[in-house]
């Protein structure tokens, strides 16, 4: 009974996992479109583009003007108010000049509705705010843009793992099945009497290493497939199987120069030129700025009345000749983050000149890799086919034998690790000299 529970009980266990998580067989070009469109980080870009877009429209407010709207109501004794309202309402008398009147009025009741227009003129400082928010929302959409190639990269990066992953089981199977077949071989020669019960354990020991290899490598496809679709979509409810082979990518032409126009760079321009011009804006702050302003009212007794108007037209020239100090910091702190930001990019430059050499150096080196681990493969090959046949002939010993099959399978394994390598640096080159 125990045990037809815990045999039900491991089916379903089995059956949930199997219809938790689905295989989907993709391309490497299709698995880079689809994290375009799931991936969460380019998700997070592109609102970090919308809050650089809205701050650079909130400066459109140097242009543009400001409209406001309001309704007062007041009951007042104040003798002050009371006049004042009376003569807004147009309904003095000559009897409200009494003193004795003015100076302890009756309750006056006044509703004001009051609409007033600003229009700025001359604001020199926030035209260069203006323009500095202009290049900051473009370091925003650069990032976004370089953003959006390191996710292919990393895309193409995990797929190839797989892929290699995949191919290392492959070989792993192979060389079972050919111990496997050993195995049988050194049990017929064990039973004729021409080996001995060592070279069977011997054997029987490498068959039972190649089998924890390749459950070693199961379980790195397994975690490679959930790595690539945690980076797609950001779940691990599907796992991804590479279509492609792994082949060699066709030999392609790089331009080894650093250029200026690769997203990232012209995003940390953006940003240098962007604190360039706010410290402009800061040293402008000394200079007087123009409004023009313009309002009209309607005062009656009763509630949204309008019985009397009035307007206002004017033109204010402001300087803010001294702010305790608050401005002089504020140009020092800004001049500091100007050069601070200056550094930031020569520095930023420099790095990843660095990081390009050495891109060019893995890539040179892989290539040669290839044909060093190609040349090994072969000779590999040719050497196990002879020790095997030498084997079934009895001129060689079991350990021979597997040591041959062992060397075999990890030339295998270094020819598939050097494709893998060249492919991989051939993919960071080209993301280290995008334009």
């Amino acid at each position: 009974m125990k045990t037809t529970l815990l045999s039900f009980c491991t089916f379903l266990i089995g059956s949930t996992l199997s219809f938790s998580q689905s295989t989907r067989y993709i391309t490497k070009d299709a698995a880079i479109k689809l994290a375009y469109e799931k991936n969460v980080g380019l998700k997070i870009a592109d609102k970090d583009v919308r809050i650089s877009k809205a701050q650079y429209r909130e400066s459109a407010s140097v242009f543009l003007p400001s409209i406001n709207a309001k309704h007062t109501g007041i009951n007042t004794t104040n003798p002050l108010m009371a006049f004042g309202s009376k003569l807004n309402q147009e309904i003095l008398t000559p009897s409200d000049f009494n003193p004795s009147l003015l100076n302890n009025p009756n309750r006056t009741t006044n509703f004001a509705t009051e609409f007033t227009v600003r229009q700025p003129v001359i604001q020199v400082a926030g035209w260069q705010r203006r323009k500095a928010g202009q290049q900051q929302l473009l370091a925003s959409k650069w990032q976004q843009q370089r953003s959006k190639e390191h996710l292919a990269f990393q895309v193409a990066q995990r797929y190839m793992q797989l892929q290699l992953a995949q191919k290392t089981r492959v070989v792993i199977e192979k060389s079972l099945a050919s111990a496997k077949a050993n195995k049988t071989l050194v049990q017929d020669y064990l039973a004729q009497g021409m080996l001995l019960k060592t070279d069977l354990l011997e054997i029987s020991v490498h068959v039972l290493e190649v089998e924890n290899q390749l459950q070693y490598a199961k379980n790195t496809i397994r975690n490679q497939s959930e790595e690539l679709s945690l980076l797609i979509n950001g779940s691990t409810d599907i796992t991804f199987q590479p279509t492609d082979s792994l082949v060699a990518n066709p030999v392609s032409q790089f331009n080894y120069t650093l250029s200026e126009q690769r997203a990232d760079i012209r995003a940390v321009s953006s940003a240098q030129k962007a604190t360039a011009l706010l410290y402009k804006a800061q040293k402008l702050s000394f200079l007087p700025t123009l409004n023009a302003f313009a309002s009209y009212a309607m005062f009656d007794q009763q509630l949204f009345g309008g019985s009397a108007n009035g307007y206002t037209l004017g033109a204010q020239l402001s300087w803010d000749l001294f702010s305790g100090y608050q401005r002089i910091a504020k140009l020092q702190k800004s001049k500091a983050m100007l050069e601070k930001s200056n550094l930031t990019l020569s520095q930023y430059t420099s790095q990843k000149q660095v990081e390009l050499d050495t891109a060019v150096r893995q890539f040179q080196l892989a290539q040669q890799q290839i044909i060093t681990k190609n040349t090994a493969l072969k000779q590999a090959e040719e050497s196990v086919k002879i020790t095997r046949n030498r084997f079934r002939e009895g001129l060689e010993k079991t350990a021979d034998l597997l040591r041959a099959e062992t060397l075999y399978a990890r030339k295998q394994l270094a020819y598939f690790q050097a494709i893998y390598q060249y492919n991989t640096s051939q993919d960071y080159l080209a993301f280290l000299t995008r334009e």
